[in-house]
């Protein structure tokens, strides 16, 4: 069985690879002369340039490492344990036997009116693998498979 992303997974890994891109067209097809001599007695504009540009590497930062890189890996599993593909299940591959992990976790979150729950793979006290209802069809599949193998701490 192999897990499956849902579009909502698809949308918010092209959000986060286009939000700062558009950010950078925008700018490298401005005017940068006129913005900058406009900029330069009006403090209040500058600020948020500044701030736009804090909030582009939040975005960027935050949306790579952790929502593409932890929570959207795709999970297929084998006899004896799983593979874990990083980024979309374009990045590199981690093999880990069930008895690598201690258990795994369950959190349930409310979010604008939806119910989303994340589970985590524990080994030593560290969630070592992430996926959630949010980004996986086939999440609920997932889960059991899991929950047949390993101990719901």
């Amino acid at each position: 069985m192999k897990s499956q992303f849902t579009t909502t997974a698809y949308f918010y890994a092209l959000l986060i690879i286009t939000f700062p891109l558009i950010q950078f067209l925008l700018y490298k097809f401005s005017n940068i002369e006129q913005v900058f001599q406009y900029l330069d007695g009006n403090w209040g504009l500058t600020v948020f340039y500044v701030f736009l540009g804090i909030i582009n590497f939040f975005v960027l930062f935050w949306g790579l490492f952790v929502e593409i890189n932890m929570r959207m890996a795709k999970i297929s599993f084998t006899e004896n344990g799983f593979e874990v593909k990083k980024f979309l299940g374009l990045g590199r591959t981690y093999v880990y036997a069930y008895s690598d992990f201690d258990g795994f976790v369950l959190r349930n979150f409310r979010t604008r009116g939806r119910h989303q729950e994340y589970c985590y793979l524990v080994s030593n006290q560290t969630p070592l693998v992430v996926f959630s209802s949010t980004y996986f069809k086939n999440y609920m599949d997932i889960r059991a498979k899991f929950a047949e193998n390993m101990k719901q701490l």
